[in-house]
């Protein structure tokens, strides 16, 4: 990691992903979490137009918290829409291919973990998360639901997800609905290796990885 990583999150929230369609401009941040007591905790933001709209927190712990023998792990702590945007939210979600904003960030929570060469998430099993209760983001978010939507094993208050992620086996969806969960499929890979290849480019050292073999965040037209 650059030693300047801390820094450059303090002084502003770099994009790792954008987007925009007709009437909007879409753009996925990473920040801390700004919360007391979770210092280590980072943050992915699915903002339109500046306005936040959804947040992902994670943080990355060893492997032996979740009893796991890798050495690291990232850990999702929290997933939360902001209250009073649900129109907003629909909106987005419509505009990116009906894809739920929760998995547009776990989309990009993938690819950090790619660019650090990390080989598992964990996310908590249980509809409440470890903070106070916050004013801006107040949506009640179903964990149990969003796990069971990749392959994952649940072990403790915990679901372990492998890096990369899998999702249900296409053979396992209707037919008739097939080519859209595939276009959707892509659109999150998209973001996936657009968020692996910024988050190295800016954030791991020149060593760790190859500038020529990256490049900076394209606009993506949805």
């Amino acid at each position: 990691m650059r030693e300047d990583f801390f820094e450059v999150l303090l002084a502003s929230s770099p994009e790792i992903w954008r987007g925009s369609d007709k009437h909007s401009l879409f753009a996925i941040k990473l920040s801390f979490t700004g919360i007391q007591n979770f210092d280590g905790d980072l943050l992915l933001t699915f903002t339109q137009a500046d306005k936040h709209l959804y947040q992902l927190a994670f943080t990355i712990v060893p492997g032996w918290v979740l009893g796991c023998s890798l050495a690291n792990v990232m850990l999702i702590s929290r997933i939360q829409g902001a209250r009073g945007e649900f129109e907003a939210i629909r909106h987005a979600t419509k505009s990116c291919r009906d894809i739920a904003l929760p998995h547009q960030l776990m989309a990009s929570a993938h690819g950090i973990a790619e660019a650090l060469d990390i080989a598992m998430i964990a996310g908590l099993r249980i509809g409440e998360f470890p903070y106070g209760a916050d004013a801006e983001l107040n949506i009640k978010f179903d964990y149990e639901a969003f796990w069971r939507s990749f392959v994952s094993e649940a072990k403790g208050g915990f679901y372990l997800v492998s890096v990369p992620l899998i999702e249900k086996p296409l053979a396992q969806i209707d037919r008739v609905h097939r080519r859209r969960a595939l276009s959707k499929r892509k659109f999150k890979a998209a973001i996936t290796e657009t968020a692996c290849r910024r988050f190295r480019k800016d954030f791991r050292k020149p060593s760790a990885y190859s500038e020529a073999n990256s490049d900076s965040t394209n606009m993506v037209k949805i």
